[in-house]
Formats: structure tokens, C-alpha cells, sequence
């Protein structure tokens, strides 16, 4: 699957924040981050999107590019049903946190129902047939797949916009400077590109199973408050 031709706005559009599935919405932990100290300022938030990087973030561009790459126009519904139901089921198992596989399957939804009505294809309609609430990685592979995106387009549009969510709401939450965060995910940029790659190059391959239980736990402190400004 190549990318030529593709519109380069549409490509933004899909790792646009005001999507319902944006960083308006969620934290990607790092709401909780910040609540137990972990994230202070620019510096300790580099670690955060680093830590992001190696476990979750990691099996979400996978799974993006694996969603993508069975998706490929003119495969058939046939084909495709069994490899998205396995993916699902790879997907939440390598998810222990419950609050994590909630809150993956509610942007999911989100995305799902956005690109039906902004760039509707038959691949996003085929994801939404085995459940209407997919992780957001297949979500949105589906929607790179009808727009003729490679899988590796797929992998770095879930990855930035998991780095992007995150930092920015550590952004509202600390008061920090908009320009330093932003210079952090520049930083940050040609790592989130590897990682592209190399999901794009393995998309027929096994998800990674990279274990992140501080992740996880900061994910499940989250789901518990009482008072929060994210959904997760």
C-alpha cells in the first residue's frame, strides 16, 4: 500500500485533537501523572512520553499498522473479518489495565462514528461490523486503509497523537511553556518516526508485548477519582 496521491490534509485530519477522540478528552495518563508527581515540569514530562513510548504507545502503532495492512482495498470481507477479531482480541491482551481497554474502545467508538460521516469507506464500515466499539489503533488503521494510507502512515498518526494528547494536557494542567512542550515532541519526533517504520515494515507480524505497570496503575488510580478534568 503506498501513500501517493494521498491528501496531505486529510492525513492531518485523522491525528486532528478535536476529533472526539482527542487530546480534549483524554490524558493518556498523564492527568494522574501529574496528580502523584510524577510529572512536575518539561523535564520529568520527557520522561513520561518516553516511558509511553517504549510500552503503549509501542503496541498501538502495531496495532494501527496491523489494522491497516488487513484492511488493504480489495481483500475481502471474508479475509478480513478473522484477522480484525483476532487483532482485537491480541489488542485487549495485552492491555491489562481494565480502565486502559475502556478507554481505548470509548475513543474508538468515537473515531469510528467521526470518519463514518467525514471519510466513510468500506474498510471503516467492515471494523465497525465486528464490534462499534474498537480500539482506537484499529479505528483509525481502518480509516487510513480507506483513504489508501500505508500502515506505517497508520502507526505514526496513533503514535503522534498519543505523544500529542499526553503533553498536552500536561501543558493545561502544570501552566507550562506551550513552546517547550512543543520543542519536547519536535525532540521526540524521530523516535515516534522509527517506531512508525518499523510497525509499518512488521504489520503482518505479532503485536510487541512490552509490559508498562506504572502505566497501568497510574491508569487505574485515574478511573477511581472522584474529581478529574480528563476522561482518562
Amino acid at each position: 500500500m503506498s501513500d501517493q496521491g494521498a491528501s496531505p490534509v486529510l492525513v492531518l485530519l485523522l491525528g486532528d485533537s478535536r476529533l472526539p477522540s482527542g487530546a480534549h478528552a483524554h490524558s493518556g495518563g498523564a492527568e494522574q501523572a501529574v496528580a502523584a508527581g510524577l510529572v512536575e515540569d518539561t523535564a520529568t514530562l520527557a520522561d513520561f512520553l518516553e516511558g509511553r513510548l517504549e510500552a503503549g504507545i509501542a503496541l498501538e502503532a502495531h496495532a494501527a499498522a496491523a489494522s491497516c495492512h488487513v484492511l488493504v482495498p480489495g481483500d475481502s470481507a471474508a479475509s478480513a473479518l478473522p484477522a480484525l477479531e483476532a487483532l482485537d482480541e491480541a489488542i485487549d491482551a495485552r492491555l491489562a489495565s481494565p480502565a486502559a481497554r475502556a478507554s481505548s474502545r470509548r475513543q474508538g467508538a468515537h473515531h469510528l462514528a467521526a470518519t463514518r460521516r467525514i471519510v466513510p469507506s468500506g474498510a471503516v464500515e467492515l471494523v465497525g461490523s465486528v464490534r462499534p466499539d474498537p480500539h482506537l489503533c484499529v479505528a483509525v488503521g481502518a480509516a487510513c486503509a480507506g483513504l489508501g494510507l500505508s500502515p506505517a502512515t497508520a502507526a505514526g498518526i496513533v503514535a503522534y497523537q498519543s505523544l500529542a494528547g499526553a503533553a498536552s494536557a500536561a501543558l493545561r494542567l502544570l501552566g507550562l511553556d506551550p513552546v517547550a512542550v512543543s520543542g519536547l515532541l519536535a525532540r521526540l519526533a524521530p523516535a515516534c518516526e522509527a517506531l512508525a517504520a518499523a510497525a509499518g515494515a512488521q504489520a503482518d507480524g505479532p503485536l510487541p508485548a512490552r509490559a508498562g505497570p506504572g502505566l497501568d496503575r497510574l491508569m487505574e488510580l485515574h478511573r477511581q477519582r472522584k474529581e478529574r478534568l480528563f476522561a482518562s
